[in-house]
């Protein structure tokens, strides 16, 4: 038998030619698969370098890219029929954002893995309850097993995790709920998200969460936030190097660092100190070292001082053990049920 080609005629029929994609375009059917297709940024794009050169693009890529585009033109609404827009001063607005939005501070916490399932990767933000004065590492509202609970650092140290014991924070009045008002409007967005980073302060309780922190957010927000404080037990180590390098390359803006340290023994202080040399931009940087049980009476020869970035200092407060603690608690226990029963 004679095989057919297109064009031919059997039993009365013609057969069509078979249309052939010449390029199997994935990237658009993944855009069309998706349930909700971002078109736009949420800003406006960056200015253009006119130092930079073009990039020349492969036929491949070139197709993809016509491919890709939108027929239709985008724009953003300016809001002029909005009294906010149109009788306010620009002026005014930002003093409006600024009283919501800023001068707060705000907890970086990681919620409490045994109520949020698969959040080991999860970032909250809770709205600090203390008052400014009190030490960054002795917060009450860390929660029992996130913090040490002390007072300006002069009550023991808690071995806890750095997982948040509020992690109700849906449910949280005090949780930092700032996206209601970024969603109003783009033109709000714009104006109001800046001053988020830049003129609030951001209170970490582990090293690990200013690395996963860095990696949620767009480098550019990363380097408007201005103040940061960081009270951490256990120093040293790949995670304790890996977080003065966020610090050091992440938060070009950062002005003013604050770092409580409160381990429990301090052989060298050089494997501490020396990584945090990398740090040069803040103009106000202060260490602090919460006197451990042990510390090298050599410490003031570390070379992890020699011409620091930094501010050291040690505060010497008295410390008593858990179990002591423990021990005498259960001791006024049993002593105030032996005078109740006494009165029988």
């Amino acid at each position: 038998m004679t095989p057919l080609n297109p064009g031919d005629e059997s039993d009365g029929k013609k057969l069509a030619p078979v249309k052939k994609n010449p390029v199997q375009n994935d990237y658009l059917e993944d855009l069309n698969s998706s349930p909700n297709p971002h078109p736009r940024p949420l800003t406006p794009p960056l200015p253009e370098d006119k130092d930079s050169k073009p990039q020349v693009l492969s036929t491949a890529c070139r197709w993809r890219l016509s491919l890709s585009k939108r027929p239709e033109q985008q724009s953003t609404f300016q809001q002029t029929q909005s009294p906010l827009f149109e009788c306010l001063p620009t002026e005014v607005r930002l003093l409006i954002w600024e009283h919501y939005l800023c001068s707060r501070m705000l907890h970086i916490i990681r919620p409490n893995q045994r109520k949020w399932r698969g959040s080991h990767k999860k970032i909250v933000g809770v709205l600090c309850s203390e008052p400014r004065n009190i030490c960054p590492c002795s917060h009450h509202c860390w929660g029992l097993i996130a913090r040490r609970p002390a007072g300006n650092c002069i009550t023991p140290k808690n071995y806890g995790s750095y997982y948040h014991e509020n992690s109700e924070w849906r449910l949280d009045p005090r949780r930092t709920d700032f996206v209601p008002l970024l969603q109003t409007c783009r033109r709000v967005y714009f104006e109001a998200i800046d001053m988020i980073f830049q003129k609030n302060t951001f209170l970490f309780n582990h090293t690990d969460t200013i690395i996963d922190f860095s990696n949620t957010l767009l480098p550019q927000r990363m380097n408007l936030i201005r103040t940061l404080q960081l009270g951490f037990p256990d120093p040293g180590g790949p995670s304790w190097n890996r977080c003065c390098q966020v610090l050091a390359t992440k938060l070009l803006g950062l002005k003013t660092l604050t770092i409580h340290l409160y381990p429990h023994v301090t052989n060298r202080l050089d494997y501490w100190l020396m990584p945090l040399h990398q740090i040069q931009q803040p103009t106000v940087f202060e260490v602090l070292l919460i006197k451990p049980w042990y510390l090298d009476p050599q410490w003031e020869k570390s070379t992890g001082l020699v011409d620091a970035p930094f501010e050291f200092s040690i505060v010497d407060v008295q410390r008593r053990s858990f179990l002591k603690t423990m021990d005498q608690t259960m001791d006024e226990t049993m002593d105030e049920t032996m005078d109740d029963n006494s009165h029988f």
